[in-house]
């Protein structure tokens, strides 16, 4: 959800909520959890080479996008675990 300084859903433009949703949704999936979308886009910070500012300031080489792909995998690999 993209929110006000006071963590309430807002629709006021950018930067609180930089692509203009309804109720500053940034995300959404389906009854079943398996089909999600998602605003911003984890996957365009996968590496530090990714950030703007990566030439003039000192980050991880992993980008903090790639946090939410590793922890959907160990959800998976839990649940597969669970379910055998």
């Amino acid at each position: 959800m993209y929110s006000d300084s006071d963590y309430v859903a807002t629709d006021v433009p950018y930067p609180m909520n930089p692509n203009g949703s309804k109720a500053g949704i940034a995300g959404i999936c389906d009854p079943s959890g398996r089909l999600f979308g998602m605003m911003p886009h984890p996957e365009a910070y996968l590496h530090y080479t990714n950030h703007p500012r990566w030439t003039r300031e000192k980050m991880p080489e992993e980008g903090q996008g790639l946090l939410f792909f590793k922890n959907a995998h160990k959800y998976v690999k839990e649940r597969l675990t669970e379910n055998a």
